[in-house]
């Protein structure tokens, strides 16, 4: 599987208020494979067509383990969630950015 293929999972690392927006800064906690991704999708909450961020708690992680989550994917949730109670996690498609910096550079 090349590294394109996969989706990065992401965490908020800080939280920097400027004066007129708010900045969030992610750190990268793990890859998911196609079927893991869709394994998210299928049983997390979106609030629209393109969201790509979750709320993860210790319950969560429960239903996902009865719902079938396979065990790599259990380590990369439990890992984001570390000793918190709570997390809110952010996946990109590293194959989308790679499509996104070809066109920019096709546009210079």
């Amino acid at each position: 599987m090349r590294p394109e293929d996969l989706g990065a999972l992401l965490l908020p690392v800080e939280l920097k208020k400027g004066s007129q927006e708010m900045i969030l800064l992610y750190k990268r906690i793990g890859e998911l494979s196609e079927e893991q991704l869709d394994f998210l999708i299928d049983n997390l909450e979106e609030e629209w067509s393109d969201d790509r961020d979750y709320f993860i708690n210790r319950e969560m992680l429960a239903m996902l383990e009865v719902q079938g989550a396979d065990s790599g994917l259990m380590g990369v949730l439990k890992d984001a969630l570390g000793n918190n109670d709570e997390v809110d996690v952010l996946w990109l498609d590293t194959e989308e950015e790679f499509d996104n910096d070809e066109e920019d550079e096709d546009e210079v």
